[in-house]
Formats: C-alpha cells, sequence, structure tokens
C-alpha cells in the first residue's frame, strides 16, 4: 500500500471522527500539501527510517514551500506527529513490519524568542485601556497582569469568578 493511500485511510477512518475538526482540517492540509508531494509516492514497506529523517531534517532547514526558508517548529511538529501516529497504527495493523520510528528523531528545535512588553509599554497599554470607557479593554489589563492568554480570557464564565476568596480560575476543556 502506497503511503498517500495510507494517509487517507488513516485520516478518514480511523482520525476524523475523533479529533476536533479544526485539527482534521489541518491535518488534512498537511498530508496534502507536506506529505504526499515528497513521499506519498512509497509503498510503506519501501520507506526507512534514513528516509524520515531526511525528510524531517528537509522541512526543519527548507520545507517552507513558499519561500524555502525553514518550516515553523509547530508546523514540522505536526508532520512528525501524523508521520508517528499512522506508522504507529500500520504497524498494529500489519501493514508494516519494522516500526521505523524507533529509529528517527525530531532535530532539535529553535523556538522563537518571546517578546514582552516593557513596564513602560506595559504601563501605557494599561492607561489607554482602563481610561478609554470601553468596558471590554479591562480584559486586555487582565491578561497583562494575570498572563492568562485572550482565549482564556473569553472562555471565563461568572463560575469561574470567586469573589469571596478573590480567585479566578482558568479551566482547561478538552474538546475532543
Amino acid at each position: 500500500m502506497k503511503l498517500q493511500d495510507w494517509l487517507i485511510i488513516w485520516l478518514e477512518q480511523y482520525k476524523k471522527n475523533i479529533i476536533k475538526q479544526k485539527t482534521y482540517f489541518m491535518y488534512q492540509n498537511l498530508i496534502r500539501l507536506h506529505i504526499i508531494p515528497t513521499l506519498g509516492h512509497y509503498e510503506l514497506e519501501q520507506i526507512t527510517p534514513t528516509l524520515l529523517q531526511q525528510y524531517l531534517n528537509h522541512k526543519l532547514e527548507r520545507g517552507n514551500l513558499k519561500n524555502e526558508s525553514p518550516l515553523s517548529v509547530n508546523t514540522t511538529l505536526a508532520i512528525f506527529s501524523i508521520l508517528k501516529q499512522s506508522f504507529r497504527l500500520a504497524m498494529r495493523l500489519n501493514y508494516l513490519q519494522t516500526d521505523v520510528f524507533s529509529f528517527v528523531s525530531l532535530p532539535k528545535l529553535k523556538e522563537k524568542e518571546v517578546e514582552v512588553f516593557s513596564l513602560k509599554e506595559q504601563k501605557k497599554i494599561e492607561s489607554f485601556c482602563l481610561h478609554s470607557h470601553k468596558p471590554n479593554y479591562f480584559g486586555i489589563v487582565l491578561c497583562l497582569y494575570t498572563g492568562i492568554r485572550i482565549g482564556e480570557l473569553l472562555a471565563l464564565t461568572w463560575d469561574d469568578i470567586d469573589f469571596h476568596r478573590r480567585l479566578l480560575y482558568i479551566r482547561y476543556h478538552d474538546y475532543h
């Protein structure tokens, strides 16, 4: 069985109904744009650890389809995850005899350096938000001083606030 055929089976029959729709579309695009053009024509048994390692190294060095710059860390991790998950299932279903991913490692990834606001910048944002007379801007100030992300802020409900104990609860929701 060719890798491109297996990935379609894996995605449609084994993943589609257990992952978020957004994740499904991301997997679908990564398979279509990144994996199938390079590896799709190989039979599953033809794919070796060396071939996979070279493929992943290439993606990290110049895998961006627009300009051949390095592919982002998150995209590379997603491709790695798709291949690893699909190959592990192929082994359990006896489509593959060898666990090629036991011999493949993701090269050291370089994370982007996080830039934070200076105290002066933070005070400027805070002043603007608090003097704007727009109540929704208070959420930005809350994010600045608590470290919560905008998505976490937007997910807050009144049940997440304990006014008596002066606590704010950020809850993790898994929607799989």
